[in-house]
């Protein structure tokens, strides 16, 4: 299941940016495998940039965002070295994405155990559901004829 980058060009890839989120991200080709794990703070211009050095079209197949970049880091890094004997040329993993995935989604909850990570779906999901919610609090006020009839003066 390929990933759909335009959604992180919305208010959500804003807010992502602005408090400071990285994710970890999953690339492929067609087919899903091989795969290559990456990081970035900025999944769009990371992506434009693998894409512009890549003979074969790239599909980002999973997503885990992290509160921190750091973060990132090292749960790619670590991931690197875990899945080290499955590389081949240029960094690829011969494995399949879906592997991959669950490997780094298991890899953040070992490195960082409380720490809060979402992946593309449950973000996505998240925000839809919170973008539907109504914004501020509604008071209902009555006008200024109308409070003066409830006190019973007449206006004047």
């Amino acid at each position: 299941m390929s990933v759909d980058l335009e959604v992180y060009r919305s208010a959500m890839g804003s807010a992502l940016r602005s408090q400071g989120y990285a994710c970890v991200f999953i690339t492929t080709i067609a087919d899903g495998s091989p795969c290559r794990i990456n990081y970035a703070t900025d999944l769009i211009g990371a992506v434009k940039r693998l894409r512009r050095t890549s003979p074969a079209q790239l599909l980002v197949d999973d997503v885990l965002w992290l509160p921190d970049r750091g973060m990132a880091m090292m749960i790619a890094d670590n991931l690197r070295e875990d899945l080290g004997q499955h590389h081949t040329a240029g960094g690829w993993l011969n494995l399949p994405a879906a592997v991959v995935a669950e490997a780094a989604r298991s890899a953040a909850l070992r490195r960082h155990p409380g720490v809060v990570t979402f992946t593309h779906a449950e973000l996505t999901a998240r925000w839809t559901h919170e973008a539907e919610k109504p914004r501020g609090r509604k008071r209902f006020r009555p006008s200024k004829s109308a409070r003066i009839a409830a006190r019973g003066v007449a206006p004047a």
